[in-house]
Order: structure tokens, then C-alpha cells, then sequence
């Protein structure tokens, strides 16, 4: 983590019973839709393409975007994950995908948002944001997990410093 310059991420002291560590991983920067980033890299690739219908270029980085950490117990995960948070260049609101219900929260006074039923592979999900060290983070977990709302809230507050 430190080599990549990666947000962040600890083991919290709040995993349900029976959850171990079993791998974690650096993810590359990827520039967000919408993000001065992402704008920029589109410039500079359609500079390069010239014209081409197809373009493609292989993009070195050496400063992470984000880290995940797994924590499987039978056929269950907790994915725990934190990411840089990238300024968007214009107003972006988050809306529920078809089945998918919002709910927000509030843990040691800070605002998450709670989100179930959607069709990602890990469908519930709690997120919350660092805005002092701009880093999101959030923990999911599969539709089937038998962890409950009050189960993601736990680990959130043993990572959360009051």
C-alpha cells in the first residue's frame, strides 16, 4: 500500500464472527465519468487516436486509486474497500437501480449511505466518506450474506475513528 501511495486500509476490529482475511488488492486510479481526470485522458486519447474507429493504449500508473480487502466465511465475503475521491466537473446524483433501495445513515456523526438489492455482485453495501483525507470507503457483502444492516453499521463504527 504504501508503494502505491493507496488509500488507507486497515483490518477493523468489528468482523463478525468467523470472517479471516483471506487476500487483498491495490486497484490502478481508474479516471470516474465525469471526473477532470477522466475528461483529461479522454482529450489526450482521442489526440492520439486520430480519427482511428478503434483505439487502444495501455496506461502506466504508479499511484493507486484504491484497495480492497477480502474476508470470506463459507460462501460468504465481506469486501471491505477504500478509494481516492475524485472532484466531479459537474453535479452527479446517485440514484437506486431498478429494486434497489437507498438509505442513509448515520455513524459517529458521519453520513453514510446504506444500499441493498442491486445487481452488482456485492449488493449491499455501506459507504461513507473521509472528505478531510478525501477517501471513500465502503463495505459490501453478497444479496444472500446473512449479515444485517446492524452487522455492516458494527464493522463501519470499529473503522470509523470518533
Amino acid at each position: 500500500m504504501s508503494k502505491y501511495k493507496a488509500p488507507e486500509l486497515q483490518q477493523p476490529e468489528g468482523l463478525p464472527e468467523g470472517y479471516m482475511f483471506k487476500s487483498g488488492e491495490i486497484v490502478p486510479p481508474y479516471p470516474l465519468f465525469f471526473t477532470k481526470s477522466y475528461e483529461n485522458m479522454l482529450k489526450e486519447l482521442k489526440a492520439e487516436a486520430k480519427g482511428k474507429k478503434y483505439y487502444a493504449k495501455k496506461l502506466n500508473w504508479t499511484e493507486a486509486g484504491g484497495a480492497a480487502i477480502i474476508f470470506p466465511k463459507d460462501s460468504d465475503v465481506i469486501r471491505i474497500s477504500s478509494k481516492k475521491i475524485q472532484p466531479f466537473t459537474t453535479e452527479v446524483t446517485r440514484v437506486p437501480g431498478k429494486g434497489e433501495k437507498f438509505e442513509k445513515l448515520s455513524i459517529h456523526g458521519i453520513d453514510a449511505l446504506y444500499s441493498t438489492n442491486s445487481n452488482d455482485l456485492y449488493s449491499t453495501k455501506l459507504r461513507w466518506e473521509d472528505p478531510e483525507n478525501q477517501v471513500e470507503y465502503e463495505i459490501s457483502t453478497y444479496k444472500k450474506s446473512p449479515l444485517t444492516q446492524e452487522d455492516l453499521v458494527a464493522i463501519a463504527e470499529s473503522m470509523i475513528q470518533e
